[in-house]
C-alpha cells in the first residue's frame, strides 16, 4: 500500500474562529474544501493521514497528526470538535496554520476508496507519525499513541536524545536501523 504526501494548505485559523463565533463555519468550510479540491481532484473524500501544523520562518512543526478511514474522508474528519478545539489552542502560538494531506493510493496511484481494507494500515502509519512528529515537537497535542515515544528511551533512537557527540552505543544503533530517531 501506498500514500502520498500533498503540497501544505494553508488554513485561516483567525477567519476560522471569528466563524465560529458568529456561526459561519459552513461558509468558512466551503472555501477550504474548494481549496484542498484545487490540489487534487476527489482529496476531501479521500482517506489516509494528515498533520495539522505551523510554518515560522521556512521551518515546518507538527501539532496534531490524524487518521481517516471513514466513508465521508477527510471532510467528515478534520474539522470534528475535538479537532477545532486543538486548533483553536494554536491561535495564541506564532506561525502560519498548514494541512499536509496524506492519501492513501491505489496500485495505480488512484485515491484510494478501500475504506475497510485500508484502515489497519492507516492506523500504523499514523502510529509511526506521531513518533516522528513527538521528535520534531514534544509538544504535540495528540494524546493517543503517545505514551511509549515519551516514556521510552533507547540510545540513537528511540526517545530524545541528548546534545553532543552520539556515544559509541547510539552510533551502534543507529548503523543498525537506517538512522531513525
Amino acid at each position: 500500500m501506498q500514500f502520498s504526501v500533498i503540497d501544505p494548505i494553508s488554513c485561516d485559523l483567525s477567519a476560522l474562529s471569528i466563524a465560529l463565533e458568529q456561526n459561519h463555519v459552513p461558509s468558512w468550510k466551503k472555501q477550504f474544501w474548494r481549496d484542498v479540491e484545487e490540489k487534487e481532484a476527489g482529496l476531501s473524500s479521500a482517506i489516509g493521514l494528515y498533520t495539522f501544523g505551523l510554518l515560522h520562518g521556512k521551518s515546518r512543526r507538527p501539532w496534531y497528526v490524524g487518521k481517516t478511514s471513514a466513508k465521508g474522508g477527510y471532510k467528515c474528519e478534520i474539522f470534528t470538535e475535538h479537532k477545532l478545539n486543538h486548533y483553536h489552542l494554536l491561535l495564541k502560538k506564532r506561525g502560519q496554520p498548514f494541512f499536509v494531506f496524506m492519501p492513501l493510493r491505489t496500485s495505480s496511484g488512484s485515491l484510494s476508496k478501500n475504506f475497510s481494507g485500508g484502515a489497519t494500515t492507516i492506523q500504523w502509519v499514523e502510529k509511526r507519525l506521531i513518533t516522528y512528529a513527538l521528535d520534531r515537537n514534544p509538544e504535540l497535542l495528540n494524546r493517543k499513541d503517545t505514551r511509549f515515544p515519551k516514556e521510552v528511551f533507547l540510545p540513537g533512537l528511540i526517545g530524545v536524545q541528548p546534545k553532543g557527540k552520539r556515544s559509541a552505543q547510539a552510533q551502534l544503533a543507529r548503523g543498525l536501523f537506517g538512522g531513525h530517531g
